[in-house]
């Protein structure tokens, strides 16, 4: 696996790709806590790291920028650590909440992608983004999710189980409806959205966006200017 990023000079800027960039900034700086703002920049980088990897693989880059939000709050700093036996096992961090299997030898480097590669590695946007579509890519194409109770992208997430209990089951729901609002913002909102069905649970009441809202207050104006409406339940 190479994990060189792809430099923002080689990636093509039209209009379209320039508005992407403005929002996903203006966003940035709206939902960001406590975290240092991105200059234009790591805008920029950020950006084409997106741009090229739905260039390369044909995942939107709203379904991305979904998928940032929700694992990392687009916090390119962002870190869980699992210890298992007072021991470091395991780092999800970076942009895309991206997995590091952690080398028991020298305790810093990551051991799942083939070769070692240091976690510092790992946090650079280019190379996050790169390895959480290839995965992406991987659960849409290489193992098709054959359930019917929820999409693919769930799997991002829940990796080989399907995770019925807890927080965990509102993931597929979470990046959903993310998407769709951030698709309808851009006015570009593609066919498989459309294919996706929104269930609503026998006497539970349906909710206009306020799963977002409550999460982003300062920016769910910005990303609903429609009046969607979805139930509270899940998405298939």
């Amino acid at each position: 696996l190479s994990l060189a990023g792809t430099k923002p000079d080689m990636v093509s800027t039209s209009a379209d790709d320039t508005c992407f960039i403005e929002r996903m900034c203006e966003l940035k700086e709206m939902i960001r806590w406590k975290t240092p703002r991105w200059d234009g920049a790591m805008c920029r980088r950020v950006g084409h790291a997106i741009i090229a990897e739905e260039k390369a693989s044909g995942i939107s880059r709203d379904l991305i920028l979904a998928v940032m939000i929700n694992e990392s709050d687009m916090n390119e700093t962002a870190t869980r650590p699992t210890y298992k036996d007072d021991k470091l096992k395991s780092v999800d961090g970076g942009l895309m909440g991206v997995r590091c299997i952690v080398d028991q030898k020298d305790g810093k480097s990551c051991v799942n992608y083939g070769r070692k590669v240091s976690w510092k590695d790992l946090q650079k946007p280019e190379v996050n983004i790169k390895l959480a579509v290839k995965k992406l890519v991987s659960i849409r194409d290489q193992y098709p999710c054959k359930h019917t109770d929820h999409p693919w992208f769930a799997h991002y997430n829940w990796g080989g189980k399907v995770l019925r209990t807890g927080i965990p089951k509102t993931y597929p729901l979470r990046v959903a409806v993310l998407w769709k609002a951030l698709a309808e913002t851009s006015g570009k909102v593609p066919a498989e959205i459309y294919k996706l069905k929104f269930i609503q649970t026998a006497g539970s009441r349906p909710v206009t966006n306020g799963l977002i809202i409550r999460r982003y207050p300062q920016a769910g104006w910005f990303l609903m200017k429609t009046s969607w409406r979805i139930p509270k339940i899940s998405v298939i």
